[in-house]
């Protein structure tokens, strides 16, 4: 301000009167300081400047934002200067037209050439702060598009995971499978939509990113660390999706498979009656091949209620929470009940017609006694412990090469030691029939007795 207001006062005067050297020398004297202390202002700057720089530009939005501010104290110290170094320069000027002498000017030019290298300096600091400026600018585009869209496909993922969590694939139901198929349906295009968008924060957004933050190793590794988990996430959602949809298909076979098999055996008992006649010779080989049969009906229900338990346990997993999943499970629930009842009714058949075959081969037994064929009950209880024997020998060589782990054969092998215990009994019957009713072979009697035992 001295120096505009000295330099003032020399140009009120005129061109006709001369100017004292007195008053040049304390012009110039002045203009040398104040391009000094501009020197120094800038030279502060230029550090100010030069630590703004090396922060090295962040990934981060918010940190981002606070290098932006400091960018823009940056601008507005240069603007300032820029302000007092255009009035340097034009103090310069006003002297230079004053000057008479050849010395005098050159004393000038020594001003010009400080003004120029002032003014080349602030221009070399603004490109600086400018192209910093612009970076930190683009950054915090690449960074808050990263993140917002790092945070919405991670919320996805998530959601993604808490829908595929609510789908219960396995079923006895094929209506039950169809409907959770359209749940996965839907969550299915909607992961293949944000397809899309995954590539894009994977290859353009975060590759932009890493470029930006090349220079801020720990930063840069915190943004590929993101990228990298989102990646994973992202492969093993899809690998879940796949598991669901292979989960789905195996669901339906299973279901057709054991609806097939309970309408088979259901079919079975509804359409089997027992064998009538009573004074036919090959009627004791009818009901064996009948109650074998029976046995096998045994065993094909205990494997529909392993099938069934097992699906039913495989089913159980979170219930939807909302109001059509809440109908949708009673619905399903329903349907359960529906198979339990069925499973239910072909156990009481089978007891049902068990009883009924024990009943008809004792009023066979009743009948061949009383037309005196003594032999041929003999024979024929003798067969019935034969076929004890056997059965007792297959589980026995069974028992020992069970795996304690593998429930469903153990199951198997308690259901055939059942029927065995069945049989067992039944031939006590038969034997004491034969007693009442046979006094005369009391050593068949007696042989068939102790095998019995």
């Amino acid at each position: 301000t001295t120096t505009t207001t000295t330099v003032e006062e020399a140009s009120t005067v005129t061109k006709d009167e001369l100017i004292s050297p007195e008053m040049i020398n304390k012009v110039v004297d002045e203009l040398h300081h104040y391009i000094e202390e501009t020197v120094v202002a800038m030279n502060e700057l230029s550090e100010l400047l030069v630590s703004s720089t090396n922060d090295q530009i962040s990934a981060q939005p918010i940190k981002l934002s606070e290098q932006l501010l400091d960018n823009a104290a940056v601008q507005n110290e240069l603007e300032k200067r820029k302000i007092a170094i255009e009035q340097l320069h034009a103090n310069v000027e006003t002297l230079k037209q004053m000057m008479t002498t050849p010395e005098d000017l050159d004393s000038m030019k020594i001003l010009d050439e400080k003004c120029t290298e002032l003014n080349d300096h602030w221009s070399i600091m603004k490109q600086a702060n400018d192209i910093r400026t612009e970076n930190l600018l683009l950054a915090q585009t690449c960074a808050n598009t990263f993140w917002s869209e790092h945070g919405e496909i991670s919320s996805f993922l998530n959601n993604i995971s808490k829908q595929l969590s609510q789908i219960r694939p396995r079923s006895t139901s094929r209506e039950h499978i169809e409907h959770e198929k359209e749940k996965f349906n839907q969550v299915i295009n909607d992961f293949s939509n944000y397809e899309t968008k995954f590539k894009e924060i994977l290859e353009q957004h975060g590759s932009i990113l890493l470029t930006l933050v090349a220079n801020n190793p720990e930063e840069a590794e915190e943004v590929q660390h993101s990228l990298n988990e989102l990646e994973q996430e992202w492969n093993r959602t899809e690998t879940n999706l796949n598991t669901c949809q292979n989960q789905l298909e195996q669901a339906m076979i299973e279901s057709a498979e054991f609806n097939s098999k309970l309408e088979r055996v259901s079919t079975w008992f509804d359409d089997t009656t027992i064998p009538i006649s009573v004074e036919d010779n090959d009627e004791f080989e009818r009901i064996r091949v009948f109650k074998e049969h029976l046995d096998c009906k045994y065993l094909d229900i205990i494997n529909l209620k392993q099938d069934y338990t097992d699906i039913e346990q495989h089913k159980q997993q979170t219930d939807g929470t909302t109001i059509e999943d809440n109908k949708n499970n009673i619905k399903e629930k329903e349907k359960t009940n529906i198979v339990e009842l069925q499973l239910d009714n072909i156990d009481s058949k089978w007891t049902h017609l068990n009883d009924k075959i024990h009943e008809h081969k004792t009023l066979i037994y009743e009948t061949a006694l009383r037309q005196n064929r003594v032999d041929d009950v003999v024979t024929d209880i003798n067969r019935s412990l034969d076929n004890c024997s056997s059965k007792l020998s297959v589980l026995i060589n069974c028992s020992s090469d069970a795996n304690l782990n593998d429930i469903k054969p153990i199951e198997i092998s308690i259901a055939k030691l059942r029927i065995l215990l069945n049989d067992i009994e039944l031939i006590s019957y038969d034997i004491e029939q034969l007693k009442h009713n046979s006094l005369e072979d009391k050593i068949s009697i007696s042989s068939i007795n102790n095998r019995w035992e």
